[in-house]
Order: C-alpha cells, then sequence, then structure tokens
C-alpha cells in the first residue's frame, strides 16, 4: 500500500478541475480533480513542470521526434522479434524513458534516516513550531505561498531528513494547511483502491530482481473471487517497493543494472505476501511478552506419561501456572498472574479439566485469570473473583468457568499495558508474523470484553494504539508489517472523524475505515447462538448484542462509508449478520462490501442467505482443528454444514482466511493444510488464494496479496509448493522488495 498523495489548493491557470483535497488549478491540482491518485514521483514531476514553463516547448518537441522514432522501432522489432522474453523489457524501458523526458529524476536521500515503502524520505508531515528550517522556508517565501504546494509530497523539508537537499527545481516547502494532527488533508473516498493505470512507474532503474525460483500469484475480481492464476520466473522491484514486472527471467535480468541486487532464489517456491484477514494484533503481541502460555503443546512438555489421561495435564496446567506465578512477582504480590491458552477438549480422556481450585493452589492469595483458548471464558483466582464482586465460588466444577459478561467483569480489573509494554508487544507481534510469511494484517483490535469503549463512542484505547503505538512505529521506520485497523462499531464516529481529518490511509503501511462488532459469543464457551440447543445442554447460546442496538449502529456506520464486520458463530446469529448488514446496504453494486467474521455454523439458509448479504465470509480454518469435538456434539445435521469452505466456494461466496490470533497460531500454511482437510475442505490452490488476493481484497485492497506491475512487493520464498507438498516451510520474507526475515537454518542461509 502506498501513500496516497492528494496536493492541496494551489493556483494555477486554465482553471484545472476540483482536487480531492478541495483544490483547483493545473498542474498537480488538475490532475487530482480528474480523479487520478498520483504517486510522489509523479505529483513531483508535474510540479517540476509547472515552474519550468519556458522549458516546456523544447521538451515536448523532444517527447513528439522521440517517440515517433521510438515507434517506428518498436513496429520494427514486432515485425522481427516477436519473442515476449524480448518484448518486455523494451516496453518497461520505453516507459521509462517516457517519464524521464518530464524531469523525473532520482532524489538524494543520503541524509534520511526513514524511507517510506516508494523510496522517499518518510516522516510525519511537521508542523513548523518543531521544524525551524520550515519556518525559514515559509519566511523567505511568504510573498509567494499561494503558488507553492502545500507541504511536499516527498518529506523534504521536515524534521525526518535535516539538512536533506532539496532536487533540482523543487519548490520551497511550507506547512500552511497542515492538520492538527500534522498530518496532509487527504480525500474521504470510501474506496481506496488505485487502478492500475494510474500506479506509478519506478524511475532509477530496479532496485531488485528475484530470479530462479517458481514464482506464483493470483488474481481476483473486485468481488473477491478468482479469475485466474499465473506463475513466473522473474519480478523486478521498483525503487519504490513496488513491482515493476513480473514475468520470464529473460526479461527481468534484462533490466537488471550495476546497482540492483540480484535475490537467486535457487529453485524455490514464491507466493505473494500472506494476508491474515483477522487477527488481533498487540492483544496477541502482548500475550507473547507478559502471558503465559497454556496450549496443548506446552502442557504436553510437562506430562510424563507415554499415555497421558486428563488429570496428567491438569497438573501440568498447575505446574505451569505455579511457574508464571513465579516469574512474574513482585515484592507486595499485587503483580496478576495472566496466563491464556488452555483448552481442555484437546486433552485425553473424561473429565471437568481445571477448576478455581487448581488456580488458588498454583497462586495462592494474588489475583489470577487463565483464559481458556477462545478467548471468551477463563478461570479466575479467589483474590481476582472478590476484586470483580462476584459470588463465591460453590465448589462445582461446571461453575467455576466464568464466560462473556462474568469474564468480563475479572477482565476489567487487569492493569491495562503500559505504553512501553504496547509497543514491545507491536515489535513482538511483527517478528512472530513475519516468521509465519505474513506480510499483511486485518487488526480486529481488543476482543469484546478486553475493551474499553464506552457506550457513547469514546474509544481511547483504540485511537491511543492507533496514534500512540502503531503509527509512531510507522514513523520512526519501525513499521514492516501492512495493518488495517479495525475500531468497535460503537466508536464509528470517531473513526469516520479520524478519516475526515487525515484520509483511511495513515502512511504507506497503516490504515483505517472498519468497524467490528458480536453478534454472539464462541463455540469453545457454548455461548455462540444456535436456533437448537447445544447437544445434551439446553442453552442454545447467547446474543452478544441487542439486535435494535447493532442494526441503528450498523446503519449509521454503513451510510459513513465504513466497512462493517460482524462476529458470528452460531447458524442463527450468522443469518442475524446477514440479515443486519442486508438491511445497511444503501447501494445495489453487486461487489461485496461488508464481511462475516467465522460464519462457523450456517443454517440451511445460511449460504443463500450469505450470497444475498453481498459479504466477505472471513474465516479461520484452525478452528475447525480446535473445534473439532465441540463440533461432533452438535450432531451430524449441524456438523455437516459447519466450515462449510467448499460449499461456499462454490456458491460464489467470497473467501478470506485468516487465524484469529491470539486464539490460534498466525501461520498461514498450517491454516492452507486445515482448509483442505474434511468433506467441505477446498483444494490447496484455493486456499492460498483466500490467505493471499482474496483476504487483501476482503480489506478493500488490491495493491497487496498479488504479484504483479503495480503491487506491493510483499512476498514469501518457500521451501516447497503448499498446493501440492506437505511441511512446507517459510525461508525468507519480504516486504516491499525488503527482507523482514529469514529463517536460521542451513536451507535459508544459502539463498
Amino acid at each position: 500500500m502506498h501513500r496516497r498523495v492528494v496536493p492541496q489548493k494551489t493556483r494555477g491557470g486554465g482553471g484545472g478541475g476540483e482536487g480531492a483535497g478541495g483544490g483547483a488549478g493545473a498542474g498537480a491540482g488538475g490532475a487530482a480533480g480528474n480523479g487520478l491518485d498520483l504517486d510522489a514521483e509523479s505529483v513531483h514531476s508535474l510540479e517540476s513542470l509547472r515552474h519550468k514553463k519556458k522549458d516546456n516547448n523544447s521538451r515536448l518537441l523532444r517527447f513528439f521526434f522521440l517517440f515517433v522514432s521510438l515507434l517506428f522501432l518498436c513496429l520494427t522489432f514486432a515485425l522481427l522479434l516477436p519473442s515476449g522474453d524480448v518484448w518486455e523489457p523494451v516496453m518497461m524501458s520505453l516507459s521509462g524513458g517516457l517519464f524521464g523526458l518530464f524531469g523525473a529524476h532520482e532524489h538524494d536521500l543520503s541524509k534520511c534516516s526513514v524511507l517510506n515503502d516508494d523510496g522517499t524520505c518518510a516522516s510525519p508531515w511537521a508542523s513548523s513550531k518543531n521544524n525551524p528550517g520550515a519556518d525559514a522556508s515559509q519566511k523567505n517565501n511568504k510573498n509567494n505561498n499561494n503558488n507553492k504546494p502545500v507541504g511536499c509530497p516527498l518529506g523534504y523539508g521536515t524534521e525526518a531528513a535535516p539538512g536533506t537537499p532539496l532536487p533540482p527545481g523543487h519548490p520551497p516547502v511550507h506547512t500552511k494547511g497542515v492538520t492538527a494532527k500534522g498530518r496532509q488533508l487527504k480525500a474521504d473516498a470510501y474506496e481506496r483502491i488505485p487502478q492500475t493505470s494510474q500506479r506509478s512507474l519506478s524511475l532509477g532503474g530496479p532496485r531488485s530482481i528475484f530470479v530462479n525460483g517458481t514464482i506464483w500469484t493470483a488474481q481476483v475480481s473486485p468481488s473477491g473471487l478468482l479469475t485466474g492464476t499465473h506463475v513466473h520466473s522473474g519480478l523486478v522491484v521498483g525503487q519504490n517497493g513496488l513491482v515493476t514486472l513480473a514475468g520470464s527471467e529473460t526479461a527481468a535480468r534484462s533490466l537488471a543494472t550495476p546497482n540492483t541486487h540480484v535475490v537467486d532464489l535457487q529453485g524455490k517456491f514464491v507466493v505473494p505476501g500472506f494476508v491474515d484477514a483477522h487477527l488481533h494484533l498487540l492483544l496477541g503481541g502482548w500475550f507473547l511478552v507478559r502471558w503465559c502460555d497454556l496450549s496443548t503443546p506446552e502442557l504436553r512438555k510437562l506430562v510424563e506419561s507415554d499415555e497421558p489421561k486428563q488429570q496428567d495435564f491438569v497438573k501440568a496446567f498447575h505446574a505451569k501456572l505455579a511457574s508464571c506465578a513465579a516469574k512474574w512477582n513482585d515484592p507486595e504480590g499485587k503483580a496478576w498472574v495472566l496466563a491464556y491458552g488452555w483448552d481442555e477438549t484437546e486433552w485425553p480422556g473424561e473429565g471437568a479439566g481445571p477448576t478455581q481450585a487448581v488456580v488458588d493452589s498454583a497462586v495462592g492469595t494474588r489475583k489470577a485469570w487463565a483464559m481458556r483458548k477462545c478467548g471468551h471464558a477463563g478461570l479466575a483466582s479467589k483474590a481476582a473473583r472478590e476484586a470483580a464482586s462476584l459470588p463465591a465460588w460453590n465448589g462445582e466444577p461446571q461453575s467455576s468457568l466464568l464466560v462473556e459478561a462474568d469474564a468480563s467483569s475479572v477482565v476489567k480489573n487487569i492493569p491495562p499495558p503500559s505504553l512501553a509494554e504496547k509497543r514491545a508487544s507491536l515489535f513482538a507481534a511483527q517478528r512472530h508474523l513475519h516468521a509465519r510469511g505474513v506480510t499483511a494484517v486485518h487488526d480486529m483490535g481488543l476482543i469484546g470484553f478486553l475493551d474499553h469503549t464506552d457506550e457513547q463512542g469514546n474509544s481511547a484505547s483504540f485511537l491511543s494504539d492507533l496514534d500512540d503505538v502503531l503509527d509512531n512505529a510507522q514513523a520512526a521506520g519501525k513499521l514492516a508489517l501492512r495493518i488495517y485497523a479495525f475500531a468497535p462499531l460503537v466508536a464509528w464516529k470517531a473513526v469516520a472523524k479520524r478519516i475526515r481529518e487525515v484520509g483511511r490511509d495513515i502512511g504507506p503501511r497503516l490504515r483505517v475505515g472498519g468497524v467490528k462488532a458480536f453478534v454472539d459469543g464462541s463455540l469453545g464457551a457454548e455461548t455462540a447462538r444456535f436456533y437448537a440447543p447445544y447437544g445434551v445442554r439446553k442453552g442454545v447460546g447467547e446474543w452478544a448484542t441487542d439486535r435494535a442496538w447493532l442494526q441503528k449502529h450498523v446503519n449509521e456506520a454503513s451510510a459513513a462509508r465504513l466497512q462493517v464486520a460482524l462476529h458470528a458463530i452460531g447458524d442463527e446469529a450468522v443469518d442475524v449478520a446477514c440479515e443486519v448488514l442486508s438491511a445497511a446496504r444503501d447501494d445495489d453494486r453487486e461487489v461485496p462490501r461488508h464481511r462475516v467474521e467465522h460464519a462457523q455454523h450456517l443454517s440451511e439458509q445460511g449460504v443463500l442467505n450469505l450470497r444475498r448479504a453481498r459479504t466477505f465470509a472471513s474465516m479461520q480454518p484452525l478452528h475447525l482443528v480446535s473445534d473439532r469435538p465441540k463440533v461432533h456434539r452438535l450432531g451430524a445435521e449441524r456438523e455437516a454444514r459447519s466450515f462449510a469452505l467448499s460449499t461456499l466456494a462454490e456458491s460464489g461466496v467470497p473467501l478470506a482466511l485468516g487465524s484469529d490470533w491470539f486464539v490460534a497460531d498466525p501461520s498461514p500454511l498450517q491454516a492452507i493444510a486445515a482448509a483442505v482437510d474434511g468433506d467441505e475442505g477446498i483444494d490447496a490452490e484455493k486456499a492460498l488464494v483466500a490467505h493471499t488476493a482474496g483476504a487483501a481484497r476482503a480489506g478493500l485492497d488490491d495493491l497487496t496479496g498479488v504479484l504483479a506491475a503495480g503491487s506491493s512487493a510483499d512476498l514469501v520464498v518457500l521451501s516447497g509448493d503448499p498446493r501440492r507438498e506437505k511441511d512446507v516451510q517459510v525461508l525468507r520474507t519480504f516486504v516491499a522488495g525488503t527482507e523482514v526475515w529469514r529463517a536460521p537454518s542451513p536451507e535459508a542461509a544459502t539463498l
């Protein structure tokens, strides 16, 4: 995702079209008014052209004669050399030459500490208060401000690059019209997807080329449905971090310059960077740095028996929790003991699993919370129960488990992570995801009862995380993950306001525009809403949100052109989510806009309802693995309509795959393997599409999830072809053409 640059109001002759930022004029302003999304180099080229009017005639004349000459040569080549291997570099060179005629040039960034995806100097759009250089520039040009661009699309003159020389012909920089948030105003358009024809060519020669491998990519329609797949042997990445050519190795090598970095893939398989369509980024990272892991694999390490029983896992649970209490202790004994990930259905044998008695025995008088894997339930110590004003435990195993509202009352007393912890959590999460080949995520934020948004929609936690953690990392040049951040539905007004102020793209790797709400609970906690009761239990689950409230807020958010994602797991909940989203649609377009998250269990009309609602089905195949015992207890009829990936795909419902991390491992390769399994499994290539291009499209994005000219050069080098092989490993991960992770293995070391 590259920065969308919309110049502010400029004055010029000819009465150019109305610009997206509210300006009118010639040059860049006029181009913006005609609906073009100009990249940084193109804007700068046009501005340079406007300041060099005396040279226009001679330049245009040279362009005309050169164009005619090149056209004649191309026609000659077409007759004599029809090979695609010849034509690709010829056309790329021709296109680059045409842009070069208009004064485009490489910029001196030797003094710039942080680079954007497009190779320009990154910075928050600085105010003159923090930038003496901008003050001087403004003073020197006080009589010409109306004729100069507001702020620099290339970032020159801002605090991130003190002393960086301006390129030849660059107009002086000032800060008139910059918002209070320190960023240039952007258009409030719903669709942020630029057309391929509007993407820039990269100037100055390729930054890198990838050769000697199999490079796979998919193509999807605006509706998110597969239209084709392609396999290439060469890939060219420009200085701006975008793909400039995906084709043959011969064509790629022909474009290399002495300064081009050549990546020899040594026959490995390459896919676009994986897109995780549903996870909880900072929460997952916080669990890595502060919480203790009670997952089944971790507990199994403590089980000594070769044929363990459930009681053996309960003992391991106790030992792990006691170890956690010792690790996170303080002199006053006030530090909470926090753990997550246990799931009694994965343990062998019969039994009720751990109880509060096990927790109290492990932590003593301290406050503790051991969250179940689903995130909707957990076990609290006696001290934590008392702090939440909950009734004392009556000793019954079933009443020991706290779900939904009771769980929320405990969790709200847990001290939130500090700003330093949140930033550490982001970087831990980023490393964790890169190691699994994930380069872009749809961050669903804090789950239900962990979110502290009030009823008036004031979401201090979301805005603080957005500005102080995510955007802070981006401004410092440390954000190597593309993030589409969702806010709680109740906070839709705050999100809409932020978009009006700064646009949907908050820099090249962070954007907003989505809101999420819960319709029901989880299968693991037996709070997912079904039409019929759970197995031997009489309950049918719970509604997480009042229907009237939900419809009202979804209607308002949709009218504000926000994307709405509704969590729905049970069959009745999925139908209700479809009804709510259908009622909120205010257009007749066939292109999906909103999403149903999980859509695990469908009624007999469930597939048809999803089609009618024109939604994306955002699903997590690894939930099938962990929920299989619970699904089986629903009965054969409902089990047959669970995780209906194949039926949905064949019915034309666009699929987007994710992990729901922290709940499940964020490994796309594991998810693809799980998606293939069972009667409702899909073939591996369709699963691969749904975890790349399909997932990206569900985030209303066509710059990621594919490897084609104009797309972001995010890619993953794999040890094998996941469409045909098992136990495939991630060897290297690239974002914008730059390596961000490499496996510590002999195989990866040779690449």
